[in-house]
């Protein structure tokens, strides 16, 4: 039986990736999110209503199937509630805005994919509503895979798959 200070409190960790290597490039000063996995389980396990923010997904580097479906087995061996996913959105031109942070660690790190992060991100601060629809679908069938709904106190059932 819940009591109502569980029944109060929301746990919600953020992730945009499971693999603590591509975290430490893109989330620096961060907790890895082995750890982070670690306190979901935790608080699920306590009777808090806990769940997960995938977000900020980056494109073509924590996007893929495998590493989506890999994160969705990690949320749900943790007694994730609900995954909450967007993708990226990148803005500002000066040195400290994300834009440019991000398009730097990827010019450092995956400089293969440097151009099309610069074309994808040439004209607007969102994804390609082509890639976003995509992104959706995939996440509407791992959430009924895994059952985990894709909203807080929401039910996997209703994710739609068309």
């Amino acid at each position: 039986m819940k009591t109502d200070f569980e029944t109060k409190f929301l746990f919600r960790f953020p992730f945009s990736t499971t693999d603590n290597a591509i975290a430490k490039i893109f989330e620096p000063g961060a907790p890895p999110p082995s750890v982070r996995l670690k306190a979901l389980h935790r608080a699920a396990n306590a009777g808090f209503m806990s769940g997960v923010s995938l977000m900020p997904l980056i494109p073509i580097i924590t996007d893929n199937g495998h590493q989506l479906e890999e994160m969705f087995s990690l949320f749900s061996a943790a007694q994730s509630q609900y995954v909450l996913p967007a993708s990226l959105i990148l803005f500002g031109k000066n040195k400290a805005d994300s834009k440019m942070l991000v398009l730097k660690a990827v010019e450092k790190h995956y400089p293969h994919l440097l151009q099309k992060y610069q074309r994808f991100f040439a004209e607007n601060d969102n994804m390609p509503n082509y890639y976003r629809q995509a992104l959706t679908q995939e996440m509407y069938e791992l959430s009924n895979r895994f059952k985990i709904p894709l909203s807080i106190g929401g039910s996997f059932s209703g994710n739609k798959t068309t």
